[in-house]
């Protein structure tokens, strides 16, 4: 199948959107198989983990965004329309990533330990993540694309 401009944008946003989802339903799923079960936690240091956990979140979001800035960096002037959609779409799934690595860390200590400090910790990544969500505005803004690129964004029936 041909790609599209509008299949190109709605592929990435649905990869985007599973991510976040599956970042939710972790976290929902462990807060209710904990508050169900009433289940008694592993005695995990509150203050350690917290600190451990907002470390990991902000290291992971820091080197999302720059291996996320030095992929865009990789994209050329001359490259083909294609190509940079394609470095971009790398650059974001890098991103959501690493973003991800966080919440999911902290997901788990929730789980394990059942602080809900560490519940609150894991939408940090979540809400992220909803941030940098893909557009076509960032796109064109990121990527500095020329009018005639941006035209031919706008045209969704545009074969990539």
């Amino acid at each position: 199948l041909p790609i599209t401009c509008e299949s190109y944008f709605k592929s990435l946003k649905t990869l985007a959107f599973a991510l976040i989802i599956g970042q939710s339903i972790f976290l929902f799923t462990s807060m209710y198989i904990n508050f169900s079960k009433n289940k008694q936690g592993l005695d995990f240091d509150k203050i350690i983990f917290s600190i451990l956990i907002i470390s990991l979140i902000t290291v992971s979001y820091v080197l999302g965004r720059f291996l996320f800035d030095n992929q865009i960096k990789q994209v050329y002037e001359n490259d083909k329309l294609y190509e940079k959609l394609q470095k971009y779409q790398t650059a974001i799934i890098l991103q959501f990533a690493l973003i991800e690595f966080g919440g999911l860390f902290s997901t788990v200590c929730y789980f394990l330990s059942n602080e809900m400090i560490f519940a609150f910790l894991s939408l940090v990544p979540i809400l992220l993540s909803v941030v940098h969500f893909p557009s076509k505005s960032k796109l064109i803004n990121v990527l500095n694309l020329s009018s005639k690129e941006v035209d031919i964004l706008e045209d969704g029936n545009y074969v990539l």
